[in-house]
């Protein structure tokens, strides 16, 4: 896992990747091959990944997608809580 390469199911949930090697020749049947550009959907830690390619939503089992390895491209930033509780009310 040098050079930032990393299996498909730690790259971060609604993150952008690059397959560098691929874990299963059926991805290929899939249509996701080397240097394909998908986007991690959900991403479960050392579990299943639902990932998504420009048409087609697909869900890799845990073996393949812990094999499959990818650099990741960018991640969605998490927003800050806009509003907060605060006796009844809303507040920014």
């Amino acid at each position: 896992m040098s050079n930032g390469h990393v299996p498909i199911n730690e790259a971060p949930s609604n993150s952008v990747v690059k397959v560098v090697k691929l874990g299963s020749e059926r991805l290929n049947n899939l249509g996701i091959m080397e240097n394909s550009i998908i986007k991690v959907v959900v991403s479960i830690p050392h579990g299943p990944v639902l990932v998504q390619r420009d048409d087609a939503f697909i869900v890799l089992d845990t073996e393949a997608a812990s094999n499959t390895l990818v650099s990741v491209l960018s991640t969605q930033q998490q927003g800050k809580h806009r509003y907060r509780w605060r006796r009844g009310r809303f507040h920014n």
